[in-house]
């Protein structure tokens, strides 16, 4: 009886583990490619909280170039959720589909893209800690070519 109470035990750390959240909360004042080339925001300050075993991002990024800020909330729940954006140079309106997940310390942001109900995109965001600052990586599809990116802020 001892042995299935342990292996019970067991199996519950392991599953708490696997969808353990990252702790992002920082000010990151630089991201950056891997490769050196170019920087992407002089800004981003994440903050978290967890509440009935659910972890928010609230993230706020601004850029480098334009100045320009936006904010994002980001709920790790595995929950689909849909915004309309309207794209800043050509008034196109489109929908965004994100669904949030942890897994592994790692925290995994799906998006499929659609305008008129269209699909134009598909994109998979994982961001986890580095020793001194976070790990952010893209991979996907965006009106048909392949997407590859990422990012290291710290």
């Amino acid at each position: 009886m001892a042995s299935v109470k342990n292996l019970f035990l067991f199996s519950c750390l392991i599953s708490i583990g696997a969808y353990a959240c990252p702790e992002l909360s920082a000010q990151y004042a630089n991201c950056k490619s891997p490769r050196g080339t170019g920087s992407t925001s002089s800004n981003m300050v994440i903050t978290q909280s967890t509440s009935n075993n659910v972890t928010s991002y609230q993230m706020a990024f601004t850029n480098d170039e334009t100045q320009s800020r936006s904010e994002q909330t980001l709920v790790g729940d595995h929950t689909p959720r849909k915004t309309s954006q309207t794209d800043p140079i050509t008034g196109v309106v489109y929908d965004t589909f994100t669904t949030t997940h942890c897994e592994d310390d790692v925290l995994v942001v799906t998006t499929d893209l659609q305008m008129g109900g269209k699909p134009f995109g598909h994109l998979v965001i994982s961001m986890y800690r580095l020793d001194e600052g976070m790990m952010q990586s893209m991979e996907g599809e965006l009106f048909g070519k392949p997407v590859s990116q990422s990012l290291i802020c710290r």
